[in-house]
């Protein structure tokens, strides 16, 4: 808060306490009585028109904490006062008709109930003249709900919220330093929390084939590992604040106000078109394959199709978020069936959608996040322990979900290479198939079966074709593309026509010349330290000397 903010802001505010004053009389009878909370929230809010009307701008940050410490005063005024209403109303929940006459006329003696609900004092009146004749209805529950309405309708006044609001915002923005704070004060440990993260995640990414690599290398590594993984959930969580600004900014704006088709559509709102438009990426993304075939069951493979089906998952995520802004109800039901739909795909699905179990992650973290950002708690350890939680579940599930792509770009490991060569002296293991086999590979059409070491196949002019290929020289994948492990199975056999259908795809082989050996098709899993450990399309791993190593090209 600067002297500038407040002055520029100073007839709003000054108009904002005038209405909240007018609002405590018109609401609040016992105000009349000298209710000592009520009565020290009127005179706060007095002192702070009185402090705005006087700005003395030689004196800014003397007024600016009066102002700071008086919102807080009134923040806790509020809360005294909505324990005075929880209590007045606590016998909502009486069944009979005694009970319900003395909570009435106690709460039209303390409050002023028309003010929310016109008809209240008619019903309640029209029962009693005519109760014989509505035997059967249930007046207590009619009249319960009305006073449930009016109860809810005090706690959460705007007036209310405001104060609570700025106090929820002064105690995240405490619980963040805390944390900070702490960082601060044990660097020693921090020191050794960042290293020894990069630390397990190195181990935990190679612990099959831990390379072995020198001190300098081995920091190197760690570090980066410690400073990508750490770096990518600040991201997210800064952006979720710019989109959570952008939020607060078109809530504060009234654009969640008027829409079109009944409200329905928030059209002004930049926030929803932001939103759905990364929701509707993020949903063809993670379910292309999904997508694609259900396009081409119903034969939507032009162009302006496909277009029209990206519009409509855009427009289904825009109507979403417009419903669950609109409708609280909404929200929660919402919450509750994707968490349902999560928990059955991650148990029926997780073989066909790869690392589920980290976006799940993902989502928790900018989950708790955002329930951060737009809760009205003013609990600091509430906000310090969600952070901390949200923290550690986007590192956890960022560093699961990416850590593959991270270190193929930073060439540490898991990339995919057309061929590299090798020097002519390079012994590579009998696993390993010269190309004998591969030009018949090339011709195949289509598999029909193998069995017995012989795989029988269609050619181009559809003739069919048998040829014995040891299971080794062969490499299978299934109906999505993904390669299937056959390295240590035996009596490998597979019929197309009987079984899932499976796709034969180009093996690890090697060709062998005068002067260098070309190895083809290969995963480097690692290229740390001295050698170089790859994995051949069937599954079958072994390790190369990088001595042996003459020139590389990427795929």
């Amino acid at each position: 808060m600067s002297f500038e903010d407040v002055l520029y802001n100073k007839d709003k505010e000054i108009l904002e306490c005038e209405e909240f004053i007018n609002y405590i009389y018109c609401i609040f009878f016992d105000i009349y009585k000298k209710n000592i909370n009520l009565d020290n929230l009127a005179r706060l809010l007095y002192s702070k028109i009185d402090i705005l009307d006087n700005l003395n701008s030689c004196k800014d940050d003397t007024f600016i904490e009066k102002l700071i410490q008086i919102d807080d005063d009134i923040y806790r005024q509020i809360e005294c006062i909505k324990q005075d209403v929880r209590n007045d109303f606590k016998d909502l929940n009486a069944k009979n008709q005694e009970k319900l006459k003395l909570l009435k006329d106690k709460l039209e003696i303390k409050y002023n109930l028309k003010y929310f609900d016109d008809n209240i004092y008619l019903e309640y009146e029209f029962y009693q003249r005519h109760k014989e004749n509505f035997k059967d209805f249930n007046f207590a529950k009619s009249y319960y709900d009305r006073l449930h309405y009016i109860k809810k309708e005090i706690l959460t006044n705007c007036f209310f919220d405001k104060y609570i609001y700025k106090k929820s915002q002064k105690v995240k923005k405490e619980a963040l330093l805390n944390i900070f704070k702490m960082i601060k004060n044990n660097q020693w440990i921090s020191t050794v929390l960042f290293f020894g993260f990069g630390f397990i995640v190195y181990f935990l990414y190679f612990y099959k084939y831990t390379p072995f690599i020198p001190g300098q290398e081995f920091i190197y590594v760690i570090t980066a590992t410690s400073a990508i993984f750490l770096l990518i959930p600040v991201f997210i969580l800064l952006f979720l604040w710019l989109l959570w600004l952008l939020y607060d900014l078109e809530k504060k704006g009234d654009k969640f106000k008027d829409g079109l088709l009944g409200g329905l559509f928030f059209y002004k709102s930049m926030f929803i078109f932001i939103l759905s438009f990364i929701l509707s990426m993020a949903f063809i993304i993670l379910f292309k394959n999904e997508i694609s075939n259900y396009a081409s069951n119903l034969n939507i493979t032009n162009f302006r199709n496909s277009i029209l089906m990206l519009i409509l998952i855009f427009l289904i995520f825009y109507l979403i978020i417009c419903l669950a802004i609109k409708f609280q109800k909404f929200r929660f039901y919402l919450f509750i069936i994707l968490l349902f739909i999560f928990s059955m795909y991650s148990f029926s699905n997780i073989l066909k959608l790869e690392k589920l179990y980290f976006i799940i992650y993902i989502v928790s973290g900018i989950s708790f996040f955002w329930i951060i950002l737009v809760s009205k708690f003013t609990d600091i350890k509430f906000y310090a322990s969600t952070l901390l939680l949200s923290v550690w579940l986007l590192i956890l599930g960022s560093t699961g979900f990416f850590i593959d792509n991270v270190y193929k770009y930073l060439n540490f490991g898991n990339i995919d290479y057309e061929y590299i060569i090798l020097d002519q002296n390079t012994k590579l293991p009998d696993e390993i198939c010269d190309d004998t086999y591969i030009k018949n590979i090339k011709e195949l059409k289509e598999m029909l079966s193998y069995k017995d070491e012989t795989l029988t196949y269609k050619l181009e002019n559809n003739t069919t074709k048998s040829l014995n290929i040891p299971f080794k020289c062969l490499a299978f994948m299934d109906k999505n593309g993904n390669m299937i492990k056959t390295y240590k199975k035996k009596n490998i056999s597979h019929d197309n026509k009987i079984n899932e259908k499976v796709f034969v795809a180009m093996p690890t082989y090697f060709i062998k010349n005068s002067d260098r050996i070309k190895l083809y098709n290969i995963k480097v899993l690692s290229t740390l330290g001295d050698k170089l450990y790859i994995e051949a399309k069937n599954g079958f791993r072994f390790k190369i000397d990088k001595i042996n190593m003459k020139t590389d090209i990427l795929d």
